[in-house]
């Protein structure tokens, strides 16, 4: 599945990727908003922890596991609708979605995401 990540939103993704990797920092958990304010309705229980920045992460990685499911072609197209408006309205919305400070991860954490 192709998917065509609007350029601010691969911004976004890139600050977030190099605040984690290079910067060893993290998003403060829980999340405001997070993933079930941004999107209403949604009652999962890790909706009510992550924000924007993993719900992007997630629909960056999902051409990959759509690729590896049974999907028909026709739930493809529907996946593939959905999520585009899904990063339309993160995009109109990311001021008040995205974080624009992260935290630092404690050595702990660090030391644990290594091995």
């Amino acid at each position: 599945m192709k998917m065509n990540v609007p350029e601010v939103l691969k911004v976004l993704f890139v600050d977030d990727w190099e605040a984690i990797t290079k910067n060893n920092q993290l998003v403060s958990l829980p999340r405001t908003p997070n993933v079930i304010e941004i999107k209403v309705g949604q009652e999962k229980d890790m909706s009510s922890i992550y924000g924007a920045e993993h719900l992007l992460r997630m629909l960056v990685s999902l051409p990959q596991m759509v690729v590896s499911s049974t999907m028909d072609a026709e739930s493809i197209g529907l996946v593939k609708d959905y999520v585009n408006e899904l990063l339309s309205f993160l995009v109109a919305e990311r001021d008040r979605l995205f974080l624009s400070e992260y935290q630092s991860a404690s050595l702990q954490y660090q030391n644990i995401s290594r091995s």
